[in-house]
């Protein structure tokens, strides 16, 4: 036998057997089909939106119910939203904290902007994915424009002779005296270069009087209605702290007293009174007071009232000194009461007496205006 040949038939049927075992080459092979990541295999769940409620400026309260987990439990559920519509989890959304047995859920739509057109779903999720519920169009409520109040008396009515004389009158609304001993008198009063008024007392020997001083009043009317429920009076002062010195920034009832309302008042000391009163007549008053130490009362401060219509009875009052509330009144007799508003030092009387050998009043932008209803 010949060994030679032998050996090259056996090598050849072998790589013949090898190849028929792969009949194509693996170059050319196409790789599996990769796994869905989405995960829907199963069923998602049913989900319905059932109602957009409460709808403010800024806020509103979304409904939905889940019909059916599909096939696995419900993981999260909740309301989506956007100002384009077909909004989804990966917009604005916030999960129902709670459910209800029958599977209604809420949640609180929140920092929304005002007087814009919002889409919302409701949505669940369970293994298999997402789903959502019909799509609800709201509209958030508009914030009102504000309402510019009616400045009356702005900053610069102590400013020269014309502008004091646009505002206001000399005296009281009823005449040159009031309760103490100063007599009102117009040369007592001056209008300071700086805007200010300034109001001096000195001693004089004149009937019952024994000093003579000044008094100013506003020449229209004060008057809280339902037009005008709201107004705010301010002004700073510096005022004297002396014995018989008897400075005051207030409003009266013009045709009856009560009501009072007193924004400042010094009595001989350093010590300012807010003052309300109320009552049928001057028989039977009642009285709300709220006493403030200034310790440098004789340097700028400002003082203020807001008044505001409540309801048809009462009136609240809210008082400041340098823009921090000091005291809040209820008054039941100022709807439709018309005021006198007035600035004056009197002398002695509250204040006891014997009064200094000179005084001064100083006040400067006084300021009055009403807010118009809505």
């Amino acid at each position: 036998m010949n060994y030679t040949t032998s050996i090259v038939i056996i090598i050849v049927f072998t790589g013949i057997t090898a190849c028929s075992g792969n009949s194509q080459p693996t170059s050319t092979e196409e790789p599996d089909p990769p796994k869905d990541t989405t995960n829907t295999e199963g069923e998602v769940p049913q989900v319905e939106t059932v109602e957009i409620t409460n709808v403010t400026t800024t806020a509103a309260k979304g409904s939905g119910k889940v019909l059916a987990d599909g096939s696995s439990s419900v993981i999260e559920r909740g309301i989506c939203w956007d100002t384009l519509q077909t909004p989804t989890m990966d917009t604005f959304h916030s999960d129902a904290s709670s459910v209800k047995g029958s599977g209604e859920f809420s949640v609180n739509i929140e920092d929304l902007k005002d007087n814009t057109t919002y889409y919302a779903r409701a949505y669940a999720t369970n293994d298999a994915g997402v789903s959502y519920g019909e799509e609800l169009e709201f509209v958030t409520e508009k914030v009102p424009d504000p309402v510019e109040s009616i400045v009356f008396i702005d900053s610069t009515s102590f400013r020269d002779t014309t502008a004091f004389n646009e505002h206001w009158d000399l005296f009281y609304p009823w005449g040159d005296s009031h309760n103490g001993s100063a007599l009102m008198v117009q040369e007592q009063m001056s209008l300071e270069p700086n805007g200010e008024l300034l109001i001096e007392a000195d001693p004089i020997t004149h009937n019952e009087f024994n000093y003579a001083s000044g008094a100013i009043h506003n020449r229209n009317h004060i008057v809280i209605n339902d037009s005008l429920p709201k107004w705010e009076i301010s002004g700073d002062f510096q005022v004297p702290t002396d014995q018989g010195t008897w400075p005051a920034f207030w409003i009266t009832g013009a045709w009856n007293w009560p009501p009072e309302v007193d924004i400042m008042e010094f009595k001989g000391n350093n010590i300012n009174w807010q003052n309300t009163a109320t009552g049928p007549d001057w028989r039977d008053v009642s009285w709300q007071t709220k006493k403030t130490e200034i310790s440098n009362a004789d340097s700028w401060h400002n003082y203020k009232v807001i008044m505001k219509k409540r309801d048809d009875t009462y009136v609240d009052l809210n008082f400041y000194i340098d823009g921090k509330l000091t005291a809040s009144h209820t008054a039941d007799d100022f709807i439709g009461e018309p005021f006198w508003l007035i600035i004056n030092m009197q002398m002695e009387g509250s204040s006891g007496s014997p009064g200094p050998d000179h005084a001064e009043f100083r006040a400067r932008n006084i300021y009055l205006a009403a807010t118009p209803a809505k």
